[in-house]
């Protein structure tokens, strides 16, 4: 996301966090609305609270192969200012720590089956997502 767009959203009161946490969902499941945000969210804070993982939202975020769009070579700007909107202010609204009481450390569209779900606790479906945790 371009730096000046950060410093205003910061002058505003948004945190780096919140930033970094609405931009993942807007592109991992901007079509979903909040029950698909909440899977996307959850697995982020799960993770950063979890002593296997980064411990910095931008870390997990960014680790190698974690989230398609980070490795997808395509613009990381929201091209939809309203949606993107949205997700912030919803993500204003949540409790980082209650979510990563859901245990979710991995998602995927049910559309495809990658290879390290057979290696995962099934915990159920939301939306287009089948959700997992460590085991």
């Amino acid at each position: 996301m371009k730096k000046h767009i950060i410093a205003v959203l910061i002058l505003m009161g948004v945190s780096i966090n919140q930033i970094h946490v609405a931009q993942c969902i807007y592109f991992e499941a901007r079509g979903e609305g909040p029950e698909g945000w909440k899977v996307v969210m959850a697995t982020i804070y799960t993770r950063v609270m979890s002593t296997d993982y980064p411990d910095t939202v931008h870390d997990v975020i960014w680790q190698p192969s974690q989230f398609s769009w980070t490795q997808d070579d395509k613009s990381d700007v929201p091209k939809n200012k309203e949606v993107f909107r949205r997700i912030l202010t919803w993500v204003q609204q949540q409790s980082p720590k209650e979510l990563a009481k859901m245990g979710v450390t991995h998602y995927h569209s049910a559309s495809i089956r990658p290879y390290w779900a057979n290696h995962l606790a099934f915990l159920g479906k939301v939306g287009n997502h089948l959700l997992y945790r460590d085991t």
